[in-house]
């Protein structure tokens, strides 16, 4: 296997947490269209996984179009990898690298929802102290201060158990997208990300 091979295959598998398909949760997770944010944007981003003893730092792109959302994975040498493109309530999926990966990539998908959309979702703006909402995945508890989301932990609604916990850290002046820097950390599948957002901007609609 070639080096640009090996490291996409391992790029996947460190950052969903998975050996192999019998890790991952029997039903696919379920992801409302992407119209139902307002805003338009684009994020470059440069995320750090980890799970157990293995860490892989990449880089991807993210943007947000009207009822398109496409997450690009960039590989060392600044080329695609793979792209994960939802329009509406449909993900399809192109791997330029041709490597057999070990998971739905709906998966990725997920957590960018999980970041940017669920709960409050983006853009919001609510008091301090914590905020309960409810998801297809469960239930979330957010918790705000000083005008800002600190953390947005989901909850198993039968076992109250904690399924992830996402921790939004740095200032946000008003026309930002996300924090500069958001904590991701997954029980159910053991994973971690720390995810560092190095270039956030808003967009116009896509021309009718």
């Amino acid at each position: 296997m070639s080096l640009k091979r090996a490291w996409v295959a391992f790029l996947c598998v460190a950052a969903l947490g998975c050996a192999g398909r019998k890790t991952l949760p029997e039903t696919e997770p379920v992801l409302p269209s992407p119209a139902r944010l307002e805003a338009n944007f684009f994020l470059r981003q440069a995320i750090l996984a980890r799970h157990e003893r293995r860490s892989v730092m990449f880089e991807a792109a993210l943007e947000k179009r009207d009822d398109v959302l496409r997450l690009v994975g960039l590989t060392p040498y600044g080329s695609p990898a793979f792209m994960i493109e939802q329009t509406g309530t449909e993900v399809r999926f192109i791997n330029y690298v041709q490597v057999d990966l070990p998971f739905d990539p709906i998966h990725m998908l997920s957590d960018v929802h999980r970041v940017l959309i669920e709960g409050s979702g983006m853009g919001a703006r609510l008091g301090d102290g914590n905020h309960n909402f409810e998801s297809a995945a469960g239930s979330i508890v957010e918790t705000w201060s000083d005008g800002r989301i600190v953390s947005r932990v989901f909850i198993d609604r039968d076992s109250t158990t904690e399924l992830s916990r996402i921790e939004f850290r740095g200032a946000r002046d008003p026309g930002s997208i996300t924090s500069p820097f958001v904590i991701l950390r997954d029980r159910t599948r053991g994973y971690e990300l720390e995810i560092k957002t190095v270039e956030q901007r808003l967009l116009g609609s896509v021309p009718r």
